[in-house]
């Protein structure tokens, strides 16, 4: 399998090299998939969602009064691919009984901005319609264990699924 570069990866530099004769000033224009990319005009580019399954270059261009202005190429970098969501496992707090609440704690998610959904488990049972970070507790519940999975989603990021533990008897 091919290697990749993921968004994870946060950012690249180019290295400029050595120019001569100095001092030259020096322009960078970032492209995907051979496109240049609006305003990625640094030495350093921030991997974004739209790179994802995409190759990068950067090209730089070097003037200098009374020389022909130089542009150079880097090679393409590994196709980008989505990075990995990190999460600590959610949790549940509440009081076990029916007719009370219980709530979901989704835990620590990064990157920031990751959208988060609920689904509420009785056993090992999706509950129907129990999709929000609070769930009341029903007659059907007792007896049961009840349990939340988190769903996590960030465009450039696989779509991660995290549960809770079980809670005791309800």
């Amino acid at each position: 399998s091919a290697a990749t570069e993921t968004v994870d990866n946060a950012n690249f530099t180019a290295t400029a090299g050595t120019w001569s004769p100095g001092p030259v000033a020096l322009a960078y224009q970032w492209t995907r998939d051979g496109k240049s990319i609006s305003g990625a005009t640094a030495s350093t580019y921030i991997v974004q969602a739209a790179d994802v399954n995409a190759a990068l270059r950067v090209s730089v261009t070097g003037t200098m009064t009374g020389y022909n202005p130089v542009n150079k190429t880097s090679d393409a970098t590994n196709l980008v691919a989505k990075g990995t969501l990190a999460v600590k496992n959610p949790s549940i707090s509440g009081t076990r009984q029916v007719g009370k609440t219980l709530t979901a704690a989704p835990g620590t998610w990064a990157p920031s901005g990751v959208a988060l959904t609920y689904q509420w488990y009785r056993d090992k049972a999706k509950i129907a319609k129990a999709t929000g970070k609070t769930y009341k507790l029903v007659k059907a519940d007792k007896g049961k264990k009840i349990s939340v999975r988190v769903r996590g989603t960030l465009a450039g990021y696989t779509t991660l699924e995290k549960s809770s533990s079980k809670t005791k008897v309800i």
